[in-house]
């Protein structure tokens, strides 16, 4: 029978200001073992805060954090960031220049425990470099060595503080493959901080997202980017455009058609469309006309005039090429009601 999954990291209610500036106002966060748990968000929402308020870097003016089921900050007492069990990976990987790989791995471990740095440097596929000093390395394999160090006290999580930003966009990619691949492979439990919503929606099991200091929804990826709580996210988190529906009967009425409805009648409703469900046709009787097509190769963006006025954008391969000017019929494959 397997045993039932306990918290890793429980937020209630944290607050913390620096001058007038709430960067954090009432933050909460459920954080399950062995998960992988995104903060996402604009510059200024408060991520770094809520992830140093973890860490014991910061001590909050309201709230609990508890690791593990353990109080480390709140009316009982503040648990400095040494005692909290906890890794960090920085953004600028913050090695040591002096030490070797090894030196590095091993500098927070009694006596450098060689035996726990070997294996460590081989959960991360860098056994062979052991000896390297970290300006021989690349970007990649220092962010390595910074989740080797991270991991190798045991620690019940593993925070990320936007680890991947200083990475051009290819090694960024592969690189965050590669860090994911490593947590779950140690079946770490981690929180990731990002401003990236295709880093956040490829990297975690749950993504909360944060505005003005606290999260506003968390939900595993599909959720969030399917069944976003209010316009807000639905932008935030992916292209959307958004089409005046009014409601009856269950249907909302808009320029594509019908898509069913929840709730009562009402004027005020939108439809939301993801551009990968709206779905073009070169058609001289269509019911839009292309504006716009911005082409990356692999997929192309382009953006239609409806006949009411209305603009919508449909994603899709490189081909067909529909030109600026063109008229389209338009259709709609799936759509979100607010």
């Amino acid at each position: 029978m397997t045993a039932p999954q306990s918290l890793a990291i429980r937020c209630r209610g944290l607050t913390k200001h620096f001058g007038e500036v709430a960067a954090v106002d009432g933050f909460h966060l459920d954080v399950w073992e062995g998960s992988v748990v995104s903060l996402l968000g604009p510059s200024g929402c408060g991520k770094t805060t809520a992830l140093r308020l973890i860490a014991g870097f910061e001590e909050p003016e309201a709230g609990t954090v508890e690791i593990g089921g353990r109080e480390v900050a709140g009316p009982h007492g503040w648990v400095p960031p040494e005692r909290r069990q906890v890794g960090m990976v920085f953004q600028d990987h913050a090695l040591f220049p002096h030490l070797d790989v090894a030196g590095n791995v091993g500098f927070g471990l009694p006596d450098g425990d060689p035996a726990r740095v070997a294996e460590v440097l081989d959960l991360v596929g860098l056994g062979d470099l052991s000896q390297r000093m970290p300006a021989d390395l690349s970007g990649g394999q220092q962010q390595r060595v910074a989740l080797a160090r991270a991991m190798a006290p045991n620690p019940r999580v593993v925070l990320l503080d936007e680890p991947f930003s200083s990475l051009d966009a290819a090694l960024r990619e592969h690189v965050r493959a590669e860090v994911r691949q490593i947590l779950a492979v140690a079946g770490a439990t981690a929180v990731l901080v990002t401003h990236d919503q295709e880093e956040a929606l490829s990297f975690s099991d749950v993504v909360a997202v944060m505005r003005a200091g606290s999260t506003v929804q968390v939900a595993p990826p599909t959720t969030l980017y399917l069944e976003p709580a209010d316009e807000w996210i639905a932008g935030f988190v992916g292209d959307a455009d958004f089409i005046e529906a009014p409601v009856q009967d269950g249907l909302a009425t808009t320029a594509l058609g019908e898509f069913p409805a929840d709730g009562p009648d009402r004027v005020g409703a939108r439809v939301m469309l993801r551009p990968e469900s709206v779905v073009l046709e070169a058609d001289e009787t269509g019911k839009g006309v292309v504006t716009d097509r911005r082409f990356f190769g692999h997929d192309q963006l382009v953006t239609v005039r409806l006949d009411d006025g209305s603009r919508v954008r449909s994603r899709f391969g490189p081909t067909p090429v529909l030109a600026e000017g063109t008229r389209v019929a338009v259709r709609a494959e799936s759509a979100r009601v607010f």
